[in-house]
């Protein structure tokens, strides 16, 4: 009998066959911890597999390059241990394990890992974790210890930033929360030192907070969240860099249609470290750095608009316009709640404005992406 070899009928490759041999192993091993250790730990995670279609038809004001259209498809597998005991240290750990199927690409990522202990009202966290100070929906001045992303990277559901190595505190009263954190470096000049004090008034939440690195630069914030009537919030922020104004938001959102919780959501964000114009911002921008959208000059109005059509398809519109350029991009994306741990999204990303401007700069003139989660 012919022996056929199944590898390359289907030209699998061998760090394809790594791949799911490495899934298959994770899923195995994540089971047994559930069934022997079920009271001790949590396993859990998902596979997601993301389908990006890049269209291009200008000429980049960066590179100086035209691209051709894009098709790009990645498989991530996330996997969650945590573990349960009351009244010990805890352990949490997230791993994510990236594989660009089009470049034959594999990424590790640890997007968190930490020991965390609480007694009664004081709770320490020491390790690799998220840090979300702020109340903003897309911008947070007050948030100085964070990841650079996108901004519009916060409302896909399934996004998670990057964790900080970091050594946080928090102090607990009737209607006040104190707050501490440190970010150690190799050197004292290039550690990060937060503080911030949160009280409960009534129906808002008012919130005194500083920063400092490594003893010399110093950011004050305040940031205040409530609600005015029964459907309506509103919420800001605003931070000082060494006694001048820096940055603001002042956002509010209203529930329009409550029974299909419909949410209409708006922000307005100054940037005081803003460009005033893209052509000054490329004399001074390294090729060496990724650009951050939204991040570049100093005014943007955001719109965003949350709508469930039933209870397994959810709608999710935004909106950002660039008031300095009027450059914009428009976001629409579908949510389709498939199964209880199988979701499906379809999202697009639309530009618009003046060649040149922020959301025209480089090639792309629209992205359509396509993204399956499995939850397990």
């Amino acid at each position: 009998m012919k022996r056929i070899n199944i590898s390359k009928r289907i030209n699998i490759s061998r760090i394809e066959w790594n791949i799911i041999v490495l899934i298959l192993t994770f899923l195995t091993l994540g089971n047994l911890i559930n069934l022997v250790y079920a009271e001790s730990f949590e396993f859990s995670g998902d596979i997601e597999n993301n389908l990006t279609y890049t269209q291009s038809n200008s000429l980049s004001t960066i590179t100086q390059y035209f691209l051709p259209p894009e098709l790009n498809n990645t498989i991530k597998l996330t996997l969650n241990l945590n573990t349960k005991r009351d009244n010990t240290p805890k352990t949490s750990i997230k791993v994510s394990l990236y594989y660009d199927t089009i470049e034959s690409k594999t990424t590790l990522n640890l997007y968190r890992g930490y020991i965390s202990l609480k007694k009664k009202s004081f709770y320490l966290l020491c390790g690799k974790q998220n840090i979300t100070w702020g109340n903003g929906f897309l911008w947070n001045p007050t948030n100085y210890i964070s990841s650079s992303e996108n901004p519009l990277d916060s409302r896909d559901p399934s996004f998670e930033s990057k964790g900080i190595n970091a050594i946080k505190a928090e102090v607990l009263f009737k209607r006040t929360a104190i707050s501490g954190i440190l970010v150690p470096k190799k050197n004292i000049e290039e550690s990060e030192v937060a503080a911030r004090i949160k009280i409960c008034l009534s129906n808002y939440d008012v919130s005194l907070s500083g920063y400092t690195k490594g003893g010399k630069k110093g950011i004050l914030g305040c940031a205040f969240s409530g609600n005015i009537l029964d459907l309506s919030n509103i919420h800001g922020e605003v931070s000082f860099t060494q006694g001048n104004f820096s940055n603001v938001i002042l956002g509010a959102d209203y529930r329009i249609f409550p029974e299909n919780y419909g949410v209409i959501k708006l922000e307005y964000y100054h940037n005081s470290k803003g460009y005033i114009n893209m052509d000054e911002y490329l004399k001074y921008y390294n090729f060496g750095n990724p650009f951050i959208l939204g991040e570049i000059m100093k005014n943007y109005m955001y719109i965003g608009i949350n709508y469930n059509f039933t209870d397994e398809i959810l709608n999710l519109t935004d909106f950002i316009w660039n008031l300095d350029d009027g450059s914009f991009i428009i976001v629409p994306q579908l949510n389709f709640f498939i199964y209880d741990n199988t979701t499906l999204s379809l999202k697009a990303d639309i530009k618009g404005g003046k060649r040149g401007s922020e959301y025209r700069m480089d090639t792309s003139k629209y992205k359509l992406t396509g993204k399956l989660i499995v939850y397990f």
